[in-house]
């Protein structure tokens, strides 16, 4: 036999659809709060996590710099060092001529000396004959 539907059942019914739909909004809404506060969490470990690579990445900075001071000091001393091979090169030129002018020297010196030398010997030999 078919029940049928009265006023009474209906307003049961629809009182017990209204019911479940609150049961399911407080479930969704229970949820939703902690899905929010998990979120919430998540954002801020990373925040944290984000916020220490930038201090590391800031040290990073500093020592990048401490080193770039460290080259340019390095950069000076070179300078410093090529400006006295520049001095040791010249010296160097300056030792080079005085040999050269020395060996001219000792050239000139023994074409005197074998001149000198011929010119005796053709002499004895003039005054011998």
């Amino acid at each position: 036999m078919r029940e049928s539907w009265t006023d009474e059942r209906l307003d049961h019914l629809n009182h017990r659809v209204d019911d479940g739909f609150k049961r399911m909004d407080e479930r969704f809404g229970h949820f939703e709060k902690h899905m929010i506060e998990r979120f919430d969490q998540a954002e801020r470990r990373t925040n944290e996590r984000f916020d220490e690579v930038d201090r590391r990445l800031d040290r990073a900075d500093k020592r990048f710099e401490q080193v770039d001071k460290r080259f340019e000091q390095i950069d000076k001393r070179f300078a410093q060092v090529d400006k006295r091979f520049e001095s040791v090169d010249s010296r160097f030129e300056q030792m080079n001529e005085r040999l050269i002018e020395l060996h001219r020297l000792m050239i000139q010196g023994g074409i005197a000396v074998f001149g000198t030398v011929l010119v005796i010997v053709a002499t004895v030999f003039a005054t011998s004959l």
